[in-house]
């Protein structure tokens, strides 16, 4: 149980839950069956997971080395390789719950998923660290509207606006990060 907590500590828990209910909310808007709701929003969830996880499991030893005490990883609470583990098993389920949905749904979320993991592998300290937002959240709202039974993308003012709100919340946090 103690792995579970820290696990679940290292995913992020409020973005984690954030996306996900956003993802339920696009599948109801949509206006999926109920099977596909259900698959659409377990699939981002698992994938959220392991966005959140992989994201602590790259920073452990700096978290560590700096003394990042909230950090279940940095703390010893839960094993990097433990997190690894967890972290790729959770992008498998991922994408493998996208696949009842349609090859469409599955690449979109792929792309999502490997751009949140790019972002987490390094980009987060470039210039280009905004590009993987963009990218994730611009096509965060096809997620839905491609598990559809007859897929399509999102209305591209869809992509816009969800590349603009998470372009918004970057920037907050990266200036917040710069104050702090």
């Amino acid at each position: 149980m103690r792995t579970v907590r820290a696990l679940w500590g290292s995913s992020h828990p409020g973005p984690t839950l954030v996306v996900t209910a956003l993802a339920l909310a696009l599948g109801i808007a949509t206006g999926l069956e109920l099977w596909r709701i259900a698959l659409l929003t377990v699939s981002v969830f698992a994938g959220q997971l392991s966005v959140g996880i992989s994201n602590d499991a790259f920073d452990a030893a700096r978290d560590r080395e700096v003394g990042r005490t909230d950090k279940p990883l940095a703390r010893g609470d839960v094993a990097v390789g433990t997190a690894w583990a967890a972290a790729l098993g959770l992008l498998a389920l991922a994408l493998v719950l996208s696949v009842p949905l349609g090859w469409r749904m599955l690449a979109a979320h792929a792309l999502a998923l490997g751009s949140a993991w790019a972002y987490n592998a390094g980009l987060k300290s470039t210039p280009w660290s905004i590009v993987p937002f963009l990218v994730s959240f611009g096509i965060f709202p096809s997620l839905a509207t491609l598990s559809a039974p007859d897929p399509a993308f999102a209305a591209g003012w869809a992509w816009i606006a969800g590349a603009a709100l998470l372009l918004a919340v970057q920037l907050v946090a990266s200036g917040s990060a710069l104050a702090g």
